[in-house]
């Protein structure tokens, strides 16, 4: 099978095409950004947190995140609770497509990380599906 030879998509994703070089539309169309790097994701965070008045937060919850289970989420739910301690929820959408073993890697990472998952079945999504 084909597969993208910057970024290793395959062939068989849906949209992609391949330029001569065999680099994907998605990396041609990709455009780079600064990458700040955690210590300003905490500063961020940490002001937010100080700055707002504890009645109009959550009194479980310091945030929230949709979590997909893939590498970037699963990082993103990991740094937030075990980097920055913080209370988080997860939250994800199942348009009825979703593996039922990805289901389980969030709950298992959800579990591991003490960290409640909210998966909300979207009825209307699986209906056009």
């Amino acid at each position: 099978m084909k597969r993208c030879s910057n970024c290793i998509l395959p062939g068989n994703y849906p949209g992609i095409t391949f330029n001569e070089e065999g680099v994907c539309n998605h990396c041609v169309a990709y455009k780079e950004r600064e990458y700040l790097g955690k210590d300003i994701l905490k500063a961020e965070i940490d002001s937010f947190l100080t700055n707002t008045k504890k009645s109009d937060r959550n009194k479980d919850y310091d945030c929230v995140i949709g979590i997909s289970g893939g590498r970037d989420s699963s990082y993103l739910l990991y740094y937030l609770v075990k980097e920055m301690d913080l209370r988080v929820l997860a939250y994800s959408v199942d348009n009825g497509v979703i593996p039922e073993q990805t289901k389980l890697n969030m709950k298992n990472m959800c579990d591991i990380l003490k960290v409640n998952l909210v998966i909300e079945e979207h009825v209307y999504l699986k209906k056009m599906l």
